[in-house]
């Protein structure tokens, strides 16, 4: 072997080993130094160092190491040198006598940088230039990575603050506004069925409309951090009638739109299925409501559903406006309202009740689609299963004379909820927060169900719910989450709770679930 071919081989074995140093992006300054280790082997100087460059951020990497009171020295002429060669104006060789090789060091689209080797009494040629724009343009490219890496971990950082912050936002507003709501709507639910003096009933009625009004926003707004949380809204299946389901809600919408005409047209008197009765009527109330908003007020609204095979179809047609294609494609997004051209003054809101229904119709396994034209006007078409397929897991008997334990910091809900379940023959007992519900659990108290806020100071819901899983006694107790934090409520009822419901609970819904449990 010549001795060109052995300067070759050698040369080879260089550079193959400053590509495989290159390949790992942990320990970056070590990985660079570590090249520029390497290619003085192969391009003879006195140092070789880069200079980085990231708008007001440089960084230096040197070979050998430099003492801390040169690197300043080193930094401000390499930085006149990334000037000239960014710009253009030099590239190669100084002036020198003995000149120096200096190369911009490229990253994906711009100059990032500029790498340069200072002689050590040998003049340089052009192999050595070759060599040394091959060694550039290997550590352009590993910083150039290794700077998409950084922004896309940044990225991802950012993201999952931003999902924290919209768990926590919906958690502490919902927590916030939903007690006290839920306490003003369960006492008005109370006080309504006993109320024997008509103006009392009429007044009462419309302290519970306004209530439940109060809470639709924060339960859109807490849906929606659900979905984007988890990817879905949960939706828990019962036995139900997609009938009755949607001809009370028509009428509830008739009663509150005297002057409007919803026609509802059903080629069955019944429909027996499973579904979530409150997320399937949410998704009707949404649909005849936005049709409501955006039709002619002289012209119907028909409400249609008939069954296809093993699904249920819901249509809901409106004669307004057709709406623009551009916007069909986004129709279903959060926070979209519309045009501000053919939306109503009139109407508010955050523009969520369309992504809902989405949401909720793919919760019960199905989709939702729109078409549009000014010959048959807007039609939303709603296909879910006659049976949903989400089940949910068995739970103990619960007898209606058991025993329910209330884990509630706010002793205005804990009261108000213990008297309705009394006086549907309930026993109960009361906690203001996890551990003083353990320290009654491990005195001897056996609840047939408990039902547990999850924001409580001392110990929250979710750690209560982790140290009773810790006792094979306490984790056979069925527990109830009952938070307007509904992401973590949801996730909790996957691994040690029942099931969950979000603040504030209508008295129904809150029986249903412990009938449920039966």
């Amino acid at each position: 072997m010549n001795s060109y071919e052995t300067e070759l081989r050698r040369i080879s074995r260089v550079l193959s080993e400053i590509a495989h140093t290159l390949e790992a992006s942990d320990h970056r300054s070590e990985r660079v130094d570590r090249v520029l280790v390497l290619a003085r082997e192969i391009i003879p100087s006195r140092d070789c160092a880069v200079l980085e460059v990231d708008g007001d951020r440089t960084a230096l990497y040197v070979a050998p190491a430099v003492p801390d009171e040169e690197r300043e020295t080193l930094v401000t002429r390499l930085e006149s040198l990334y000037r000239l060669v960014s710009g253009g104006d030099e590239i190669g060789r100084s002036r020198d006598s003995v000149p120096s090789l200096a190369l911009p060091v490229m990253g994906l689209d711009e100059v990032i940088g500029v790498i340069r080797v200072e002689p050590d009494g040998e003049s340089y040629d052009a192999r050595h230039l070759r060599l040394l724009s091959v060694v550039g343009a290997q550590v352009g490219a590993y910083l150039a990575m290794a700077r998409l890496r950084d922004r896309d971990a940044a990225h991802v950082k950012e993201l999952a603050a931003a999902h924290d912050f919209q768990r926590v936002l919906a958690g502490v507003v919902g927590h916030d506004l939903r007690n006290p709501l839920a306490v003003i709507q369960t006492v008005a639910a109370s006080l309504l069925e006993n109320a024997t003096d008509e103006r009392q009933a009429k007044a009462l009625g419309r302290a519970l409309r306004n209530a439940e009004s109060a809470t639709r926003l924060i339960t859109d707004l807490v849906d929606v951090t659900e979905s984007r949380v988890n990817g879905a809204i949960r939706v828990i299946p019962a036995d139900a009638d997609f009938c009755e389901i949607v001809a009370s809600v028509v009428e509830d919408l008739r009663d509150a739109h005297p002057d409007r005409r919803i026609d509802f047209r059903s080629v069955v008197s019944t429909l027996p299925g499973r579904c979530d009765t409150v997320r399937f009527t949410q998704i009707v109330t949404n649909l005849v409501n936005n049709a409501l908003v955006h039709s002619d007020p002289k012209l119907p609204v028909m409400v249609g559903l008939r069954e296809d095979h093993d699904n249920v179809v819901l249509t809901v047609q409106n004669s307004g406006p057709p709406i623009a294609p551009e916007l069909l494609a986004t129709i279903f997004d959060p926070f979209k309202q519309g045009a501000p051209k053919v939306r109503p003054h009139s109407v508010r809101g955050l523009g969520l009740g369309l992504y809902i229904v989405d949401r909720l119709t793919r919760g019960h396994g199905g989709d939702v689609h729109v078409t549009s034209s000014a010959q048959h006007g807007t039609i939303f078409s709603v296909r879910v299963p006659k049976r949903a397929a989400v089940m949910r897991p068995s739970a103990p008997r619960l007898q209606a004379d058991s025993l329910v334990l209330i884990v509630d910091d706010d002793q205005d809900v804990r009261d108000v909820v213990a008297g309705v379940l009394q006086k549907r023959g309930y026993d109960t007992a009361t906690a203001a927060n996890g551990r003083e519900a353990l320290a009654q659990l491990r005195a001897g108290l056996r609840p047939g169900l408990i039902l547990l806020d999850l924001q409580m100071p001392v110990m929250d819901g979710e750690t209560f719910c982790e140290e009773c899983a810790r006792s094979p006694a306490l984790a056979e107790i069925p527990i109830v989450v009952i938070s307007s934090d509904t992401a973590t409520a949801a996730k909790l009822a996957a691994t040690h709770a029942r099931a969950h419901l979000s603040k504030p609970v209508p008295i129904d819904r809150l029986l249903a679930t412990l009938e449920s449990l039966h």
